[in-house]
């Protein structure tokens, strides 16, 4: 899987967990702290975010137990949630 299949399988994941059919790429960059255009080029493979494909390689390494628990640790210790308005949404 390149990046920007891997952006849309997550895309789609993150829709389907919250029940919607989609998600706009305009509010999947505002979760993002990002433009659309820079989103949409994730999408289309045009911009590759070097640290994303480092971590996934990372990740990838872990078994599916250390995964789910890094990836838990992660959640529980970031701001993540906090984070997916974007502060443009709040003004």
């Amino acid at each position: 899987m390149d990046l920007p299949e891997l952006f849309i399988s997550v895309q789609n994941n993150i829709a389907t967990k919250e029940r919607r059919k989609n998600i706009p790429s305009k509010e999947m960059a505002n979760r993002l702290h990002c433009s659309k255009s820079t989103y949409d080029k994730y999408l289309t493979g045009k911009l590759q975010p070097k640290a994303v494909n480092n971590i996934m390689c990372l990740l990838s390494m872990l078994t599916t137990e250390d995964l789910l628990r890094t990836v838990q640790k992660w959640r529980e210790d970031s701001e993540c949630e906090k984070k997916i308005t974007s502060k443009k949404d709040t003004k």
